[in-house]
């Protein structure tokens, strides 16, 4: 929070600016800082992990069918072109792990249902026990943070 934004007091409370009509509220700073868990603040505060959350519209080259490449404006949410990238970089990292076996990469999108589905046909991830964390490698790679 800036000092435009608040000014703090001899007892450890904020007071933030009034606006018109309104009068200066007391915040605590329990209430302005807060611990959170790792899902926490990513739930908060996505757009520190993946990019802004927000629609916007910009300028882009796409491919049309008919006309190839054209220059046109187009309406996207950053973050969630940031999450499709990364799971299509993954697919297209795992030809580096099976070079001889993985041939295709498929991308469909069904506007509808709301769904893209991004398959490869290389080795998927082992249904196995890990030995050391005691939990299956799918729950340990999806279900928990920082892991590789």
């Amino acid at each position: 929070m800036s000092s435009d934004d608040s000014m703090s007091d001899s007892d450890g409370s904020f007071q933030t600016k009034p606006s018109k009509g309104n009068t200066k509220k007391k915040l605590s700073v329990e209430r302005i800082y807060q611990k959170k868990t790792q899902l926490e603040h990513i739930l908060l505060r996505p757009d520190t992990y993946i990019g802004s959350v927000e629609r916007e519209t910009k300028q882009m080259w796409v491919y049309n069918e008919d006309t190839g490449m054209e220059l046109r404006d187009i309406s996207y949410v950053p973050g969630l072109y940031k999450i499709f990238d990364e799971v299509l970089v993954n697919a297209a990292d795992n030809k580096q792990r099976d070079p001889k076996g993985m041939s295709c990469i498929r991308i469909d999108i069904d506007p509808e249902k709301n769904e893209i589905m991004i398959f490869n046909n290389g080795k998927g991830i082992p249904v196995i026990e890990h030995k050391d964390e005691k939990m299956f490698v799918p729950t340990l790679i999806f279900g928990h943070l920082y892991d590789s």
